[in-house]
């Protein structure tokens, strides 16, 4: 699985730069939701991808105010839930022959997020001989 480098989240130039990308990645989902079919459970499925695909810039967003570590990672943590939420209701467009994967796979790599966060973590906790062990904060 190939997955898409994101500057880490900062109070510098780079929190801009995610909050660009999410804002983009949004307005690509919206784009979709319009362009398919409003019938049966296409719809059904392009409504929950509308909300989820639309949800992380916002979290994100709200993250950037928080008001303390634990709220800051609570909000990021319902940013990446989202992401993960929209790459399950793309793949149900692929699987069940509403779009192809090619036209999606775009859309899909901005959905792992988490995956890519996690391999990051899991590289430097062996570099650092901390595998196994959970870092807070």
């Amino acid at each position: 699985m190939e997955f898409v480098s994101l500057p880490v989240v900062s109070i510098d130039g780079k929190k801009q730069h995610l909050q660009k990308r999410l804002k983009a990645y949004a307005l690509r989902i919206i784009r979709l939701y319009e362009a398919l079919p409003k019938t049966g459970a296409s719809h059904v499925i392009t409504r929950q991808l509308l909300r989820s695909g639309t949800s992380p810039g916002a979290q994100y967003r709200e993250a950037c105010r928080a008001k303390s570590d634990a709220d800051f990672i609570s909000k990021i943590e319902g940013a990446l839930q989202e992401l993960d939420e929209s790459d399950y209701w793309l793949e149900l467009l692929v699987d069940g022959g509403y779009q192809t994967e090619k036209k999606l796979k775009p859309l899909r790599t901005h959905c792992h997020l988490r995956q890519y966060r996690q391999q990051n973590q899991s590289h430097e906790e062996e570099e650092d001989g901390s595998a196994g062990t959970r870092h807070e904060g």
